[in-house]
């Protein structure tokens, strides 16, 4: 009896570790590959590079973004995403006609049952009749051979609504 039991906990155990959700690989230096994204609003067209440097743990996901827009001075920034979907407060800039502002930023993501990465990004400005938020909402999708990132990217502002993909190659 005390065999049948052993071996019942340890199925249930076996059982348990195999259908827990994996979380896949999303660390390491990722290059926009611009003719596989899709719908690329047109801000990218000054685009001249955008790479991510991205470093996971269990509970962490930090992105740090690189962006070069030909004249314009770079877009550098952390970003530290805490993956219990707790949500954490840091600081952006934006590029405004009348210079850069630092903004408040929420930040928000958890790691699906499919193993991609959801990510909210929430900023609250000022325009001409009062405050205004931005929302960011993001799904993370690495491939299967850890060599492409697909992001699907949903910018709600004040001016519109972009949904769009932007596909990263690994490298």
């Amino acid at each position: 009896m005390k065999a049948l039991t052993g071996f019942a906990l340890a199925l249930s155990v076996a059982v348990t570790l195999t259908a827990a959700p994996k979380t896949p690989d999303y660390s390491g230096k990722w290059t926009l590959d611009r003719a596989a994204s899709k719908n690329l609003p047109p801000m990218f067209e000054k685009v001249t590079s955008h790479r991510i440097d991205v470093s996971q743990t269990k509970d962490k996901f930090t992105v740090a973004l690189d962006i070069s827009r030909g004249e314009a001075p770079p877009i550098q920034q952390t970003l530290d995403f805490d993956l219990t979907g707790k949500p954490t407060q840091t600081e952006t800039t934006v590029h405004t006609p009348g210079g850069d502002r630092k903004l408040p930023m929420t930040l928000k993501a958890s790691v699906r049952e499919d193993g991609r990465v959801e990510v909210t990004e929430e900023r609250e400005m000022r325009g001409p009749e009062g405050p205004v938020t931005a929302m960011t909402y993001e799904l993370w999708d690495v491939s299967a051979d850890g060599k492409t990132l697909t992001v699907h990217r949903k910018d709600t502002m004040p001016r519109g609504t972009f949904e769009y993909d932007m596909v990263f190659t690994r490298g």
